[in-house]
């Protein structure tokens, strides 16, 4: 006849334990790793962000000197043959 075995003795009972276990001792440590990919994220998404609003500023700005432009060269185109008086100015 076999003698009984103690619950916390069998295999399973402390295999179950064992995984329990590290699945606790895990969670802090892949939260961790979790927070600093998402710190990486939000820092590349950050610059991402400044980068397209600088670019918008610039075309922003070239346009306004296409625009300036264009019209100094009408002007100058008007004025070409034009003798400019005194008036004018």
């Amino acid at each position: 006849m076999t003698t009984p075995v103690p619950f916390f003795n069998r295999l399973g009972v402390r295999l179950a334990a064992t995984i329990i276990l590290l699945g606790f001792l895990a969670v802090p440590i892949v939260s961790e790793i979790t927070r600093r990919a998402l710190e990486r994220l939000v820092l590349q998404q950050t610059e991402v962000q400044a980068a397209t609003a600088t670019i918008a500023i610039v075309d922003r700005v070239q346009d306004a000197v296409h625009s300036a432009e264009a019209t100094v060269r009408y002007l100058a185109q008007d004025l070409e043959d034009r003798e400019l008086l005194a008036t004018d100015l």
